[in-house]
Protein backbone atom coordinates (compact mmCIF):
# COMPACT_ATOMS: atom_id res chain seq x y z
CA UNK A 1 0.00 0.00 0.00
CA UNK A 2 2.95 2.37 0.59
CA UNK A 3 5.01 1.49 -2.46
CA UNK A 4 3.68 2.52 -5.87
CA UNK A 5 6.81 2.04 -7.96
CA UNK A 6 10.04 0.06 -7.71
CA UNK A 7 12.99 1.11 -9.81
CA UNK A 8 15.63 -1.60 -10.12
CA UNK A 9 18.54 -2.17 -12.49
CA UNK A 10 16.13 -3.60 -15.08
CA UNK A 11 14.37 -0.24 -15.41
CA UNK A 12 17.42 1.80 -16.39
CA UNK A 13 20.25 1.62 -18.88
CA UNK A 14 22.82 2.93 -16.39
CA UNK A 15 22.67 2.09 -12.69
CA UNK A 16 24.18 3.74 -9.66
CA UNK A 17 26.27 5.85 -9.25
CA UNK A 18 24.58 7.38 -12.29
CA UNK A 19 21.52 9.44 -11.23
CA UNK A 20 19.30 7.73 -13.83
CA UNK A 21 17.48 5.45 -11.32
CA UNK A 22 16.47 8.41 -9.19
CA UNK A 23 15.55 10.59 -12.16
CA UNK A 24 13.33 7.82 -13.56
CA UNK A 25 11.65 7.30 -10.19
CA UNK A 26 10.95 11.04 -9.84
CA UNK A 27 9.52 11.15 -13.36
CA UNK A 28 7.27 8.12 -12.74
CA UNK A 29 6.08 9.56 -9.43
CA UNK A 30 5.72 13.07 -10.90
CA UNK A 31 7.81 14.72 -8.17
CA UNK A 32 10.75 17.10 -8.17
CA UNK A 33 14.10 16.55 -6.47
CA UNK A 34 13.15 19.25 -3.94
CA UNK A 35 10.12 17.13 -2.99
CA UNK A 36 12.18 13.98 -2.57
CA UNK A 37 14.34 12.38 0.08
CA UNK A 38 16.67 9.44 -0.54
CA UNK A 39 17.84 6.94 2.04
CA UNK A 40 21.01 5.10 1.08
CA UNK A 41 23.60 2.92 2.79
CA UNK A 42 26.57 3.21 0.42
CA UNK A 43 28.66 6.02 -1.05
CA UNK A 44 27.64 4.88 -4.55
CA UNK A 45 23.96 5.20 -3.62
CA UNK A 46 24.49 8.60 -2.02
CA UNK A 47 26.36 9.74 -5.12
CA UNK A 48 23.50 8.60 -7.36
CA UNK A 49 20.83 10.39 -5.33
CA UNK A 50 22.78 13.62 -4.79
CA UNK A 51 23.66 13.75 -8.51
CA UNK A 52 19.92 13.65 -9.13
CA UNK A 53 19.61 16.68 -6.84
CA UNK A 54 17.98 14.78 -3.98
CA UNK A 55 18.70 15.43 -0.33
CA UNK A 56 20.10 12.12 0.95
CA UNK A 57 20.28 10.43 4.34
CA UNK A 58 22.93 7.74 4.70
CA UNK A 59 22.49 4.86 7.13
CA UNK A 60 25.91 3.99 8.51
CA UNK A 61 26.50 0.27 9.03
CA UNK A 62 28.58 -0.02 12.19
CA UNK A 63 29.15 -3.73 11.59
CA UNK A 64 30.66 -3.25 8.14
CA UNK A 65 33.67 -0.93 8.27
CA UNK A 66 34.00 -0.98 4.47
CA UNK A 67 30.77 1.03 4.23
CA UNK A 68 32.30 4.42 4.88
CA UNK A 69 30.20 7.54 5.41
CA UNK A 70 29.85 9.71 2.33
CA UNK A 71 30.75 13.38 2.57
CA UNK A 72 27.91 14.04 0.11
CA UNK A 73 25.16 12.82 2.44
CA UNK A 74 22.90 15.53 3.87
CA UNK A 75 22.63 13.61 7.15
CA UNK A 76 24.15 10.42 8.50
CA UNK A 77 22.24 8.13 10.86
CA UNK A 78 22.78 4.78 12.55
CA UNK A 79 19.20 3.44 12.65
CA UNK A 80 15.68 3.87 11.33
CA UNK A 81 14.50 5.72 14.45
CA UNK A 82 16.90 8.54 13.57
CA UNK A 83 15.47 8.65 10.05
CA UNK A 84 11.96 8.95 11.48
CA UNK A 85 13.09 11.89 13.65
CA UNK A 86 14.64 13.66 10.63
CA UNK A 87 11.58 13.11 8.45
CA UNK A 88 9.23 14.32 11.18
CA UNK A 89 11.34 17.47 11.58
CA UNK A 90 11.08 18.37 7.89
Amino acid sequence: QYISFICDIGCVSTGKPNPEPYKLAMKKLDVLALQSLAIEDTHVGVLSATNAGIKTIQIIDRLNPSMLPSKLAWKKVFNFAEIKELVNAI
